[in-house]
């Protein structure tokens, strides 16, 4: 019985390791990539102080709510597209923080319309039902402050 046990354990242990490792962390460099269009070259060029400069203002820019004030300017994530594809973001779309850029969509569309306001995007499929988008402003002193 001790050895089926032993078997069972030394080849499920891989696989769990194979799962926690196919996901890989996702870096500033990911972050500040699609601001460049992408260009790995050009995000290597910059020094290592503006790479984390714009890193916090994208994190900085955007949180997740489970409510929003009456008055609240809101859209569904289904307005916002994936600035790479050009194709909108799906309707079940899930917000994910830790793995999302700011640069990588037309987010600031929906802020040159709506300079001083924070805006809310509906998020059904998502954890909380709200992706907020902080004004630019509050984004940048954030940012500085940090």
């Amino acid at each position: 019985m001790k050895k089926i046990v032993f078997f069972v354990f030394a080849a499920v242990l891989p696989m769990f390791w194979l799962s926690l490792s196919a996901q890989e962390p996702f870096t500033c460099r990911d972050v500040v990539l699609p601001m460049v269009g992408g260009s790995v070259e050009r995000v290597d060029q910059y020094p290592v102080e503006k790479l984390e400069w714009h890193c916090q203002f994208s994190r900085n820019s955007m949180y997740v709510s489970d409510t929003m004030p009456a008055d609240a300017v809101v859209y569904d994530i289904s307005e916002v597209k994936d600035l790479a594809t050009g194709k909108v973001l799906p309707a079940d779309y899930v917000v994910n923080l830790d793995r999302m850029s700011f640069y990588a969509f037309s987010f600031n569309d929906f802020r040159h319309r709506h300079y001083h306001s924070q805006i809310y995007f509906r998020t059904p499929a998502s954890e909380h039902p709200y992706l907020v988008l902080r004004t630019y402003d509050e984004a940048l002193r954030l940012t500085n402050r940090d």
